[in-house]
């Protein structure tokens, strides 16, 4: 079990997520802390996660994360419904072990 998680490792040691919504950087940052750690407590919110883009106008992200959490904050960014006290929808589009995977026109 240890040679494959060594593996796993050395091979993709992070995910990537293509992420749709509405939002500022800063305001992008802030629910991906918040919704890590509603869902997963103070170990979610310890999460090193990166906005690696965001497209202009705050309609589309693509954000790194440790791969062994990219289903945990999969599933915490599908229960968020609002922020800020708005209604928002974020919705994954595509995730991969690296950017070329996820074949997303974001300039990076």
């Amino acid at each position: 079990m240890s040679q494959v998680f060594a593996y796993t490792e050395s091979t993709h040691p992070w995910s990537y997520l293509n992420l749709k919504l509405s939002l500022e950087l800063l305001e992008l940052r802030q629910l991906l802390q918040s919704a890590a750690t509603d869902t997963l407590g103070l170990f979610g919110g310890a999460l090193q996660m990166d906005v690696l883009a965001l497209r202009a106008g705050g309609t589309e992200a693509i954000v790194r994360l440790p791969s062994e959490h990219a289903t945990e904050l999969w599933g915490a960014l599908a229960l968020v419904s609002g922020f800020d006290k708005k209604p928002l929808r974020v919705t994954a589009t595509d995730a991969g072990a690296s950017l070329v995977g996820l074949g997303v026109s974001v300039d990076i």
